[in-house]
């Protein structure tokens, strides 16, 4: 047996599962609001989850795609004073050494919180604007790297790594996963992973992941606005989004109450389309421009497809991509029909 958990801006999900060849059957599953800033509430929720287990587990995954957790793609060429003299090992150590350390800069600012690396991948070699498996022992005046770093707050990964002593564990990047297991043709694509706190867009050339974008704003502003306009406390707010996301049928509240959901979640959608058309204008010299865009991230679930269809027609004037709003489906999972939700992509993803 093994568990996956998927630690979200504001919902941690897991996931006990058993993986035979390429089969993979789901045991448990469960979501929980959580605030990812309190610690002593963390750990003490894992241990009692892993802990506490009956059966032996084989692998814990934990999964990142935004907050808690911070990501640099880091790009930087570097122009060599002697384009004739052949590239050592020494000089290769000494360019990442110095990418890595205005890697982690950039993000100890950013985040203002004590950080330390968990995950760390050369994506990219160019030398001479061509890419290489291995830059060693080769000439070149123009050598490039991407690098890819994934970072934890501290505090967190204290809390993690005490079940490294006992049980394999692997850190995982939701989005990287995303496009190995699920999109493995070479079209141009966009993720776009809707988070409770953030929204954070994925950009791949084919394979690989190019750039990301992050836009503050997520499902928690639909929950700020329901509460504003119902003027219920927290919790019932909270109840009421949960409603929203898993059993709510048109019918179930007051006719009042069902006008002001409607007039929310549409809001919710019209200020996200309106986000991601500022972001994609802003950005559109530094991204590529994907054939087909895919939504993942509860989130997801109150964007209105109509306006989503417009917002894009605006932007990509030429060769519109393909967008899908539905769960993604996984052919592996034997018990798929009882889980398929897009609310769990994330951490479906990591049970493959």
């Amino acid at each position: 047996m093994n568990l996956a958990i998927d630690f979200g801006s504001q919902y941690l999900k897991f996931a006990f599962f058993d993986k035979k060849n390429s089969k993979i059957k789901i045991l448990y599953s469960e979501s929980i609001f959580y605030n990812f800033k309190d610690v002593d509430f963390l750990e003490k929720f894992l241990e009692d989850l892993i802990f506490k287990t009956k059966t032996k587990l084989n692998k814990i995954i934990f999964g990142f795609s935004g907050l808690p957790a911070f990501v640099v793609f880091k790009k930087k060429e570097i122009k060599r004073p002697k384009p004739l003299k052949r590239i050592s090992k020494s000089e290769v150590s000494r360019i990442i050494k110095d990418i890595q350390k205005e890697s982690f800069l950039e993000v100890q600012k950013k985040s203002k919180q004590d950080l330390t690396i968990v995950q760390a991948k050369i994506k990219r070699i160019l030398l001479q604007g061509l890419e290489v498996d291995d830059p060693i022992e080769r000439v070149g005046k123009q050598i490039q790297f991407e690098i890819f770093n994934l970072y934890l707050p501290i505090a967190i990964y204290k809390v993690l790594s005490k079940f490294t002593k006992e049980y394999k564990v692997d850190f995982k990047y939701i989005p990287e996963i995303i496009l190995e297991k699920l999109f493995k043709d070479n079209e141009k694509k966009l993720i776009i992973d809707v988070g409770g706190l953030i929204t954070e867009m994925f950009f791949s050339d084919g394979e690989k992941l190019n750039s990301f974008l992050t836009i503050p704003f997520g499902g928690e502003s639909l929950n700020q606005d329901l509460k504003k306009q119902i003027g219920f406390p927290d919790s019932e707010t909270q109840r009421i989004r949960e409603m929203i996301f898993t059993k709510y049928k048109k019918g179930f509240f007051s006719s009042n109450i069902e006008r002001i959901i409607g007039s929310c979640v549409s809001n919710f959608s019209k200020k996200f389309n309106n986000l991601i058309l500022e972001t994609l204008e802003k950005n559109k010299n530094n991204i590529i421009l994907p054939s087909k865009i895919y939504f993942t991230g509860g989130g997801s679930k109150f964007l209105n497809k109509d306006f989503l269809n417009k917002s894009f027609k605006k932007f990509f004037t030429k060769n519109i991509p393909t967008f899908k709003l539905a769960p993604i489906y996984f052919k592996n999972f034997s018990n798929i029909q009882e889980l398929d939700d897009i609310q769990i992509t994330n951490l479906l993803t990591l049970c493959l």
